[in-house]
This record gives structure tokens, C-alpha cells and sequence, in this order.
């Protein structure tokens, strides 16, 4: 009869979790938005802002638990991602989470005071609130669009700085 002991040992690995912040358009990480990662009670488990890199979590997320991944402040150009919600797996694998940013857009029409067409000849500005002109164009017959220029949460004001012959200029619009 052996009088040796055997030794079982049981090691656990941490939770892995790499979170990617990405463009919608591709899989390139966007750097510069503020993140957090909440638990199921809404309390803050990690925050950072993003980079060029995924951002890694370990030992410090439950295995099995869900937590929510919320943007706090989209980068100049983005509008803000709807929160992501995920879980940890159980087993030692990382854990993925990406989040997709779409950019702003916006479209600015100029129609005429009495009817739903578009007027074409105005002379348009966007400025920001320093009053810098963002954007500036002549109004055609097809909408304007403003795509991944603008921030979103900031206010702007659309200028009329010529109208089209025969038409007064019209009052700035803030939005």
C-alpha cells in the first residue's frame, strides 16, 4: 500500500472580454469615443475612450454574467451607438463585444415658403457655435446632405447669405 498523497489541482483562468469600437462601414477600429461597461445594477464596472486598438478586460468581468456597453461621447463626425448588451462566457474564451458607430447626417432642404419643392439658387452656410462656417453651398433642386462633418449633440445654424431672384432671405434656423 502507497502511503503518497495525490494532489489534484484545479486552476481557474480570469474572464477575457475585448471590446471593439468600429466604423459601421468596416471593421477599423474608431478611436475616440467614451465608453463604459455596466453592470446589471447600471453601476460603472470599467470606463475608457477608445483607441485604434480593442480594448481588453480581464479578471475583472463574471463569467456568466450580462453587463451593458454604453457610449457616453461619440468622436467628432459619429452619432452615438445604441448601448450593447452581452455576456461573458463561461468557458476560458475571450469574450467579443464591437460596437458600430454610423456617422451624423444631415439633410438640409430649401424649399419655398408656399410649396414642397426644393429651391434651387440660395447661397447656405452651417456654422457651429463659435459662428465658424462648417459648410457652404448653393442650393440645387435635390436636398443637401451632411454626412460624418457635423457632432452630434452640438448646435448649429443654417444661414441664408444670398436668396434665389425674387425671394427674401430667410431667418437662420438653429438645430
Amino acid at each position: 500500500k502507497d502511503n503518497s498523497v495525490t494532489e489534484v489541482v484545479m486552476k481557474d483562468d480570469v474572464t477575457k472580454v475585448s471590446i471593439s469600437k468600429q466604423d459601421i462601414t468596416g471593421d477599423k477600429e474608431v478611436p475616440g469615443a467614451k465608453l463604459q461597461v455596466l453592470d446589471k445594477n447600471g453601476e460603472v464596472v470599467e470606463e475608457w475612450t477608445s483607441t485604434d486598438q480593442p480594448h481588453e478586460i480581464e479578471g475583472k468581468l463574471n463569467a456568466g454574467e450580462t453587463y451593458t456597453l454604453k457610449e457616453t461621447n461619440a468622436p467628432d463626425g459619429y452619432a452615438y451607438a445604441e448601448d450593447v448588451t452581452f455576456t461573458v462566457n463561461k468557458d476560458n474564451s475571450v469574450t467579443e463585444v464591437v460596437m458600430k458607430d454610423d456617422v451624423t447626417k444631415v439633410t438640409i432642404s430649401k424649399k419655398t415658403l408656399t410649396g414642397s419643392e426644393e429651391l434651387a439658387g440660395a447661397e447656405l452656410e452651417v456654422l457651429d457655435k463659435d459662428g465658424k462656417t462648417v459648410d457652404s453651398w448653393t442650393s440645387t433642386d435635390k436636398p443637401h446632405e451632411i454626412n460624418g462633418t457635423l457632432i452630434a449633440g452640438e448646435t448649429y445654424t443654417l444661414v441664408e447669405i444670398t436668396a434665389p431672384d425674387g425671394y427674401q432671405v430667410a431667418e437662420a434656423v438653429t438645430f
